[in-house]
C-alpha cells in the first residue's frame, strides 16, 4: 500500500488557472497582479549528443512575472529535421547560479527509458500526454505522436506563462485525436492508435493530476479525485485510517503514494468505477478496485502492460 515518491523537476508542466484540491475539486488560482510579464533568451550553451539527436542547446531565460524575477532552462534540438523546444527543465533564481545537466528527472524515468531503448524496436512510435514527447525522443531515441501543446484557448489555460513562449505547438487535429484517445473507451483508443501506427502507450503515476487538464482541454468531468491525509509512521495505524477515510468519501477504487509525512490517496467513486470501461485513462492508471482489490488494468483487451516499476510510478503498454 506504501510508494516512496521521489522529488522531480519534470521537463513540461501542464499547469492552469484552476488546479484540483485535496479533496478533488477545483479551486481558483491565485490571481495575478497586472505587473508586466516579460522573458528574455540571456544564453545558450552546446551540451553535447543524445545518439540520434546532435548538438543539443540549453537555452537560459530570464523572467520577470509579476513583481518576481528568476530564470529558466530550456533545452532546444532537432529530431528527424524539426526544430523542438522542451518546455522547462528548471526554474532558478538570481542566487542560484548552477548549471545542471540534461538528465530524467528521476530514477524512475532513467529505468523506463533504458528498458525502452532495450525492447522496443527503433521505429517505435509512443502516445503519451504531450508533457512526456520530449523526454522520450532524447532519452529513448523514440518517436511520439505529440510533444508540445496545441494552440487552443482551453489548452492555453493549462500552461504556465513561462511556456507559452517556447512550444512548437501541435496540430490541433493530432492533438485532438490525443484528447479522444485519453478520454474515450479502449474500442475508440485502440482505433487512433491504429489510426498513427503507435505501438507503445507511456503512462506516469503523474497523469493522476494531469488528468484535471486532459479533461478541460476536452470539456468533460474529470471523475479522479484525491485528498490528503497524515500519516502516524504504524504502517497498521495509517492503513486503518486512509480505509477510513477513503470510506467516508465514499470512494471505490484507489490508489495510494505516500510521502515521508502523508499520502495522497486518488479515488473514484461508485457510479465512475461501473463506467470505468468507457474511459481508457482509468484503465491504464494502477488502480486498485474495491472491495476485492481489482486492478483496473485486468480490464485492457487491446493493450497490454509490458512494463512497470515497482512503484508504478511508469507504465508502458503495448498495442496488440
Amino acid at each position: 500500500m506504501y510508494k516512496i515518491l521521489i522529488a522531480f523537476i519534470i521537463i513540461s508542466g501542464c499547469l492552469g488557472s484552476n488546479y484540483p484540491s485535496e479533496n478533488g475539486t477545483e479551486i481558483e488560482a491565485p490571481q495575478e497582479s497586472s505587473q508586466e510579464f516579460t522573458i528574455e533568451v540571456i544564453g545558450e550553451e552546446k551540451i553535447g549528443d543524445f545518439g540520434k539527436i546532435k548538438d543539443i542547446v540549453l537555452v537560459t531565460k530570464e523572467i520577470h512575472a509579476h513583481g518576481d524575477e528568476y530564470s529558466i532552462l530550456q533545452a532546444k534540438y532537432e529530431w528527424k529535421s524539426e526544430m523542438y523546444m522542451t518546455g522547462a527543465i528548471r526554474r532558478m533564481y538570481p542566487s542560484d547560479k548552477s548549471i545542471i545537466p540534461l538528465a530524467p528527472p528521476n530514477n524512475y524515468y532513467t529505468e523506463a527509458f533504458e528498458w525502452i531503448k532495450e525492447n522496443t524496436p527503433e521505429d517505435a512510435i509512443f502516445i503519451s500526454w504531450w508533457d512526456y514527447g520530449d523526454l522520450i525522443r532524447i532519452f529513448s531515441q523514440r518517436e511520439v505522436l505529440i510533444s508540445d501543446p496545441c494552440d487552443s484557448l482551453r489548452c492555453m489555460e493549462t500552461v504556465n506563462d513561462d511556456q507559452k513562449d517556447v512550444f512548437r505547438y501541435e496540430d490541433n487535429k493530432k492533438f485532438e485525436d490525443i484528447q479522444n484517445f485519453f478520454t474515450s473507451n479502449e474500442s475508440e483508443a485502440y482505433k487512433i492508435s491504429k489510426t498513427y501506427e503507435a505501438s507503445y502507450i507511456f503512462i506516469t503515476y503523474e497523469d493522476f493530476a494531469k488528468s484535471w487538464a486532459i479533461n478541460h482541454i476536452k470539456g468533460t468531468n474529470n471523475p479522479l479525485q484525491s485528498f490528503e491525509i497524515e500519516l502516524t509512521g504504524d504502517k497498521k495505524t495509517d492503513s486503518k485510517n486512509i480505509s477510513n477515510e477513503l470510506s467516508k468519501f465514499g470512494g471505490s477504487a484507489y490508489f495510494i503514494r505516500a510521502y515521508q509525512e502523508n499520502a495522497i490517496v486518488w479515488f473514484l467513486y461508485p457510479e465512475d468505477v461501473r463506467n470505468i470501461k468507457q474511459n481508457i485513462l482509468l484503465n491504464l492508471l494502477p488502480l486498485k478496485i474495491l472491495p476485492d482489490n481489482l486492478d483496473s488494468r485486468v480490464f485492457l483487451d487491446r493493450f497490454e502492460l509490458v512494463y512497470t516499476d515497482q512503484d508504478d510510478y511508469i507504465c508502458i503498454f503495448k498495442v496488440n
